[in-house]
C-alpha cells in the first residue's frame, strides 16, 4: 500500500510528525495529520472516487480509458476504469508544519556542570529542506572590499546565480551574521576572505552543524549544487 505520508515526510526535519488517519466520517478518504503544539490537525486530505466519475462518460471515452481496449460495452467492464483521487492541500497548514518543523533551539554544551552557560539557548535554527529554504547559500566576504576581492565576489556570484542557486549577498561575515543565516534557514554560507585571494579556497559553513570547510574557487558551485539536490 502507497505510504501517503511519504511526500511530506521527505521534506521534513522529524517525518513521524506527519501521520496517516482513514476518516470515520466518510469511506475511501484519509487524512494527513501532523502533530502541531496544539495537538493533531490536517493538512492534506486524500479522497478516492473510484471509477464512479468516469462512468457517465461518453461510450467513445470509456473505450479509450478502459483498460479492456477489445471489449465492446465498456460500460459493463466499469470496474476496469482508473480511479479518480482527489487530493486537497491546506497550503498554510502545510507549510506552517514545515516551519514549525524546522524550528529548533540549539543549547550549548559544557563539561563543567557548574557552568552558568550550560543549558542555555546558543542559536535558533530554521532547519528547512533546500526545496523550502529562501535561499540556497549566502555569499559573505570577511575583509574590506579591496577590489580584488570585489572582482572575486562578482566572479563568484555570477557562477553561483547562472546555475539557478538561490543566493543571497551580504557585505560582512560575523558570528551575528551567522546566526541570521541559521534564522533564515539558509543551508550554507560561502565565507570569501584573502584566503580565497592567497590559496584559490573559499569557507563554506553549514547551518546544521556548524562546520567550516574549505573548497577551492573553481569547485565552489558544484560542491553547493551536489548539497542541495533534493530530487
Amino acid at each position: 500500500m502507497f505510504n501517503t505520508t511519504l511526500p511530506f515526510s521527505l521534506f521534513a526535519e522529524n517525518p513521524s510528525s506527519f501521520l496517516e488517519s482513514e476518516s470515520k466520517e466518510e469511506e475511501n478518504v484519509i487524512n494527513i495529520l501532523y502533530e502541531f503544539p496544539w495537538g493533531q490537525d490536517s493538512v492534506e486530505v486524500i479522497r478516492n472516487h473510484g471509477s464512479q466519475f468516469l462512468e457517465s462518460s461518453s461510450p467513445a471515452v470509456l473505450e479509450l480509458m478502459s483498460s479492456n481496449q477489445n471489449s465492446k460495452n465498456s460500460v459493463e467492464n466499469s470496474h476496469s476504469l482508473p480511479s479518480v483521487i482527489e487530493c486537497n492541500m491546506f497550503l498554510e497548514g502545510g507549510m506552517l508544519a514545515y516551519l514549525i518543523d524546522a524550528y529548533m533551539e540549539k543549547r550549548t554544551f559544557s563539561l563543567n556542570s557548574d557552568s552558568e552557560d550550560k543549558g542555555k539557548i546558543a542559536r535558533t535554527v530554521l532547519q528547512l529542506h533546500p526545496a523550502f529554504a529562501p535561499y540556497n547559500v549566502s555569499i559573505a566576504v570577511t575583509e574590506g572590499m579591496n577590489p580584488t576581492l570585489q572582482r572575486v565576489i562578482k566572479h563568484v556570484s555570477k557562477e553561483i546565480h547562472q546555475s539557478n542557486i538561490l543566493s543571497l549577498d551580504v557585505s560582512s561575515n560575523s558570528d551575528s551574521l551567522e546566526n541570521q543565516n541559521d534564522e533564515l534557514g539558509i543551508p550554507f554560507s560561502v565565507v570569501i576572505d584573502e584566503d580565497t585571494i592567497d590559496m584559490a579556497s573559499i569557507g563554506v559553513r553549514h547551518r546544521d552543524s556548524t562546520l567550516k570547510e574549505k573548497i577551492h574557487i573553481t569547485e565552489i558551485k558544484d560542491f553547493i549544487q551536489r548539497q542541495i539536490q533534493f530530487i
